[in-house]
């Protein structure tokens, strides 16, 4: 970096402000944090709506993902869905315990086995179509039809 730059940037940062004046401008007009609430407040309805079942919205996301691409490896699981390792198999471990999927034996590729929903798991999801209906008309009028676009567009799934 030349001089010259150095000065400019540091022109740009005093022209920004304090970093009181920072962290208000932030906290009054920051979409990330704003949109990770929205995220926080949708998941958590979601997650009270499913509660009695036994299930929360990581996991339901998971069986739903699984019954829809399965049978399915592990971190191609990760990948669709943008989990950390640990986070995936933190929920995958309590989705087979509870018997929601099972592993699918693949003699000719030992690389992690690949994983289906099971006859409970499946039954589990269709009792979970009235929360998960309930949680997605919650969404749609906090997000509107607009909202719902840019969703569906920025984030189109697998």
């Amino acid at each position: 970096m030349t001089r010259a730059c150095c000065i400019c940037n540091n022109i740009a940062v005093a022209q920004m402000g304090t970093g009181a004046e920072l962290a208000t401008r932030i906290v009054q007009t920051c979409l990330i944090q704003r949109a990770r609430f929205v995220a926080r407040k949708l998941s958590n309805d979601l997650d009270d709506n499913l509660r009695s079942l036994g299930i929360n919205a990581s996991q339901l996301g998971l069986l739903a993902l699984v019954g829809y691409a399965g049978p399915i490896r592990r971190n191609e699981i990760g990948k669709m869905m943008r989990l950390e390792a640990s986070t995936l198999t933190r929920n995958l471990r309590v989705m087979q315990t509870n018997g929601w999927i099972g592993e699918v034996h693949d003699a000719s590729d030992r690389r992690g086995l690949p994983v289906r929903i099971t006859s409970r798991g499946d039954a589990l999801l269709a009792q979970t179509w009235p929360a998960w209906e309930s949680a997605q008309q919650s969404a749609l009028s906090v997000l509107g039809t607009e909202g719902r676009a840019v969703l569906m567009n920025f984030a189109p799934g697998p």
